[in-house]
C-alpha cells in the first residue's frame, strides 16, 4: 500500500509540473509572413499558461511538415491544406505513409493567392513566356505555384525558385516578370516592401482548372495595400496548425490539446491583440474526422 501512495504522489507531481511549466516548438514561415505573425501571437497568449512555446522561422508549409516529422522539439506546424494534397498525389510510397501521420489541429483560415506583376502582366496566362518567381524551396508557395501553372498550361520562359525580399528586389529590377506569393492578406512583406512608385499591380489568380481544385475565388479588397487600388479576385487556400498523430496518453498530446484549448477559449484576446486575419478564423471549419488530431481540444 505504502509503494501504492508513493508512486501516485510521484505521478501527481510529475503531472502538476507538466500543468504548470511546458516548452513546445512551432514551425511558422518568414518572419515577414502571416504564418510567422500568428506563431508569435499563439506564443504570447499560450505564455499566460506558463507554455514557452519557440517560434521558428523557416521557408514555409514543406519544410515546416519535414520539421515536424523529424525534430522531435516541434510538435505544432501551421501549413497549406494543398500541400498534404500535392505531396499524397504525387509523392512517392513514403511520402504518402508521412503524409498519413499528420493530423489537424485546428482549421485556422484561407490563404490568398498573391501574383504580383509589372503592368503589361494583366491574367494569368499572361505568365506564358514570362519569367516567374514561384517562391523558396521548401515552401507551400513554390507547391502552390506549380500547381497553379500546371492545372493551366501555362509555361513560362524561366520558373525561378526565390521568394520574399530577394524575389521584389528581382521583380523591382527587371530580372524577373512576376512573382507569387501565397499568405493572408494583409502581408507584411508586401505591405513594407512596395509602394506605388514601383509601378507594380496584383493580377487576379482565377481560372476554371483552379476553382474545381479550390473553389469559388476569393477577393483581397481594394486598398488592403496602401499601393492597390482595385480589388483582385483570387484563389483562397485554408492553412491549418497542424500535428503528427500521437498516442492520446502522451505528453506531446497532452502538450497539444493545451494549446488548442488556449486558442479556443481565448480567441477574441488574438483577434484584439493578433494579427488581422485572426479575425476570418473559423474554428468550425470543416475538417474531414479522419484528418482530425485526437489531441485538439475542439474534436
Amino acid at each position: 500500500m505504502r509503494n501504492h501512495l508513493v508512486g501516485l504522489a510521484l505521478c501527481l507531481v510529475a503531472t502538476t509540473a507538466l500543468a504548470e511549466s511546458l516548452e513546445m516548438g512551432l514551425a511558422t514561415g518568414r518572419s515577414t509572413g502571416t504564418y510567422y505573425q500568428f506563431g508569435q501571437d499563439i506564443s504570447r497568449l499560450v505564455a499566460k499558461d506558463q507554455i514557452q512555446l519557440k517560434v521558428l522561422e523557416s521557408q514555409g508549409s514543406v519544410e515546416n511538415l519535414l520539421a515536424l516529422w523529424d525534430r522531435r522539439s516541434i510538435q505544432l506546424a501551421i501549413t497549406q491544406s494543398d500541400v498534404l494534397f500535392f505531396m499524397a498525389e504525387l509523392g512517392d510510397e513514403q511520402t504518402k505513409r508521412v503524409v498519413n501521420e499528420f493530423r489537424v489541429v485546428l482549421p485556422l483560415y484561407l490563404e490568398e493567392a498573391h501574383l504580383l506583376a509589372h503592368s503589361d502582366i494583366t491574367q494569368l496566362s499572361d505568365l506564358a513566356g514570362k519569367r516567374v518567381a514561384i517562391g523558396d524551396p521548401g515552401s507551400g508557395t513554390a507547391m502552390s505555384s506549380e500547381i497553379f501553372l500546371k492545372v493551366n498550361g501555362i509555361q513560362p520562359s524561366a520558373v525561378i525558385a526565390v521568394g520574399g525580399k530577394p524575389a521584389i528586389a528581382a521583380l523591382k529590377a527587371g530580372e524577373i516578370d512576376a512573382l507569387f506569393y501565397v499568405a493572408g492578406a494583409p502581408v507584411r512583406l508586401l505591405e513594407e516592401g512596395i509602394s506605388a512608385e514601383d509601378g507594380l499591380h496584383l493580377v487576379p489568380v482565377m481560372s476554371d482548372e483552379l476553382s474545381k481544385l479550390y473553389g469559388p475565388p476569393e477577393t483581397i479588397p481594394a486598398g488592403t495595400y496602401a499601393w492597390q487600388s482595385e480589388p483582385v479576385q483570387t484563389v483562397a487556400i485554408e492553412a491549418a496548425l497542424m500535428t503528427l498523430s500521437y498516442p492520446e496518453e502522451s505528453a506531446d498530446c497532452v502538450a497539444v490539446g493545451r494549446v488548442s484549448q488556449a486558442i479556443s477559449d481565448r480567441l477574441d484576446w488574438l483577434r484584439e491583440k493578433g494579427h488581422e486575419k485572426w479575425a476570418s478564423v473559423d474554428l468550425g471549419r470543416e475538417v474531414a474526422e479522419g484528418n482530425r488530431s485526437a489531441c485538439s481540444a475542439i474534436y
